[in-house]
């Protein structure tokens, strides 16, 4: 987010309609009036920057966030085979905390690239159907990167949930 606004910044300062109005009448008391209550400028929504910031965020950052769910996923799961024996709760929890839990060596590295591959599409035109209205809405109504990280936040549990349900297939 800081990158993007930083590179593309959604609103710039435009002089507010009583200033343009003051200056054309030449009132420079009420110019003066307005800068001490600060009401000379008003932030003002790029339009072009937020175009490209939702085009960004939608391709690029979709595409590589897509492939780094799959591979990481892809390469936990095979990492972590569970075996047989440890149909029961404490014996799984016991296994988990031992060193032998995660074992990357066991991942079939072609055959993780190869899931990734087949499993893009569907998260990638899944994430369409709701990262383009979080992204709006963040880059047109959300000022503060503070303000848009909760938003991304909030719409990323709701997208967690989802993804841990393909994730378990």
């Amino acid at each position: 987010q800081d990158l993007l606004e930083q590179s593309f910044p959604a609103y710039h300062v435009s002089p507010t309609k009583d200033a343009i109005a003051s200056a054309a009448a030449n009132d420079e008391k009420e110019l003066d009036r307005e800068a001490r209550d600060n009401k000379l400028v008003e932030p003002k929504l790029n339009i072009r920057n937020t175009v490209v910031k939702l085009l960004l965020d939608q391709t690029v950052g979709a595409a590589l966030n897509t492939l780094a769910f799959s591979m990481f996923v892809g390469s936990i799961q095979a990492a972590m085979a569970r075996p047989e024996h440890l149909a029961h709760a404490s014996a799984s929890a016991k296994f988990l905390v031992s060193r032998g839990a995660v074992d990357y060596s066991k991942v079939d590295w072609q055959s993780v690239v190869a899931r990734a591959k087949d499993d893009f599409w569907p998260i990638f035109v899944a994430g369409l159907k709701l990262w383009p209205m979080v992204s709006f809405i963040n880059f047109v109504f959300i000022k503060s990167i503070e303000g848009r990280n909760l938003v991304g936040a909030l719409a990323g549990v709701v997208w967690g949930i989802y993804m841990s349900l393909v994730a378990a297939q």
